[in-house]
C-alpha cells in the first residue's frame, strides 16, 4: 500500500496529468461516489471520511462544482458534477456536512424501494450476508442453477467473492434470486436491517443543495432481456414515486450498475428523464440537440487521495485504453 501511495503521489505531480484547459466550457467531469462511512464493510468497502474530505477540498479549489442546470454557464475552472448512488443513510452525518462546509452541490440517486418499505435492495442484502459470515467465521454455501458452490471467506477476499456471487446471481430470475438471498439471510441469522435513507433523510438532502435523481425502484438488473414489466417499474414507477415524495420533477436516471442499451434509453426518454447516468469512465460532452443526455461517470473508490484524483483526471481509463491498443 505504501508503494502505491508513493507512485500515485509522484504521478499526480507530473505536469502531463494537469487538468486540461482546452475547450473548458464544453467538457464536464462527472464523478460517482457510493458510501462514505466510518463503518467497516469488507464485502463492499466504504470510502474513508478523511479521503472523501481531502477530495472535496481538492474539488472546491480546482473545479467549478455545478448541477445540471448550470451546464451552459461559463466558468473560470473546469466543470465537475458530483453524484452519489444508492442513498446510504450515513451520507447525512458523514458526507453531507463536508459538502455543506465547502458549499458544494451534489446529486443523490435514490433506490425507491427502501424509502417506501424500509427494506434494503438485493445487493445490500448480499453484503449483509457476506459480512455476517465473516463475523461468524463461516463459509458460504449457495445453490444456483442446479449447482452447489462453496466459498471460503476471509477479510482479504470478501470484496472479490461478493462481486463473484453478484455476477452469478444477476442473471437469475428476480424471484429466484430473491429466494436465494432470503435463505442466505435466514441461515446467517440476519434480522431486519437497512442502512439506506428514509423520506426524512431525503428532505434534509434537498434542504442542503442536493438534487435528487432516480437509481431505479429496486436496483434490479436492467438488460436487453429484462421484461417490459420490470423495466416500467424500475425506470418509470421509480420516477413517479419519487416525484410524489419530493414534489419536484425527477430528471435524472442513474442506471443500476451503469447498464445502458437502447431499450432502457428509449423508455427513460419517453417518461421524461433529461439525463441518463452510466458508469463509463469518460468526460461528459453535453448535447443540446438531444432530448436525453447520456452522461458517463468516473467511479471513485480508491483508498488514497492521489489515486482518486488521477482517476478523476481519467489517468486510469486512458492507461487501460493505451494498454489495449498496444496489445492488439
Amino acid at each position: 500500500m505504501l508503494h502505491r501511495k508513493i507512485i500515485f503521489s509522484f504521478l499526480r505531480l507530473l505536469s502531463i496529468f494537469k487538468i486540461p484547459k482546452k475547450k473548458l466550457e464544453q467538457k464536464i467531469t462527472v464523478v460517482c461516489f457510493h458510501r462514505v462511512s466510518h463503518e467497516i464493510d469488507l464485502s463492499y468497502p466504504a470510502m474513508p471520511l478523511d479521503i472523501f474530505h481531502s477530495l472535496i477540498k481538492y474539488y472546491s479549489e480546482n473545479y467549478s462544482v455545478i448541477l445540471p442546470d448550470q451546464i451552459s454557464q461559463k466558468t473560470d475552472k473546469p466543470k465537475l458534477i458530483i453524484t452519489f448512488d444508492d442513498g446510504y443513510k450515513d451520507f447525512i452525518n458523514i458526507a453531507l456536512p463536508i459538502l455543506v462546509h465547502y458549499n458544494i452541490p451534489a446529486i443523490m440517486n435514490i433506490v425507491v424501494q427502501p424509502l417506501l418499505t424500509g427494506k434494503p435492495f438485493w445487493t445490500q442484502k448480499l453484503s449483509y450476508v457476506i459480512n455476517k459470515k465473516l463475523e461468524l467465521k463461516e463459509n458460504l454455501d449457495i445453490e444456483i442453477g442446479g449447482q452447489h458452490k462453496k466459498f471460503t471467506l476471509t477479510p482479504e477476499n470478501a470484496e472479490k467473492i461478493t462481486l463473484e456471487i453478484y455476477r452469478l446471481l444477476k442473471d437469475s430470475a428476480t424471484e429466484t434470486r430473491s429466494i436465494i438471498i432470503s435463505d442466505l439471510m435466514e441461515e446467517a441469522g440476519i434480522g431486519p436491517v437497512n442502512l439506506l435513507m428514509d423520506v426524512n433523510d431525503l428532505k434534509l438532502c434537498m434542504a442542503n443543495n442536493i438534487l435528487i435523481g432516480s437509481h431505479s425502484y429496486s436496483h434490479e438488473i436492467l438488460s436487453e432481456k429484462t421484461s417490459d414489466v420490470i423495466l416500467e417499474k424500475e425506470v418509470k414507477e421509480s420516477k413517479i414515486e419519487l416525484e410524489k415524495i419530493i414534489g419536484q420533477a425527477i430528471t435524472i436516471f442513474a442506471s443500476p450498475n451503469g447498464e445502458l442499451n437502447q431499450k432502457i434509453l428509449n423508455l427513460a426518454k419517453e417518461v421524461g428523464y433529461k439525463y441518463f447516468l452510466t458508469t463509463e469512465e469518460n468526460i461528459y460532452l453535453p448535447n443540446s440537440d438531444s432530448s436525453i443526455n447520456v452522461v458517463p461517470r468516473i467511479l471513485l473508490y480508491d483508498k488514497t487521495v492521489n489515486e482518486n484524483i488521477l482517476r478523476t483526471r481519467l489517468f486510469h481509463a486512458n492507461s487501460k485504453a493505451l494498454f489495449k491498443m498496444k496489445n492488439k
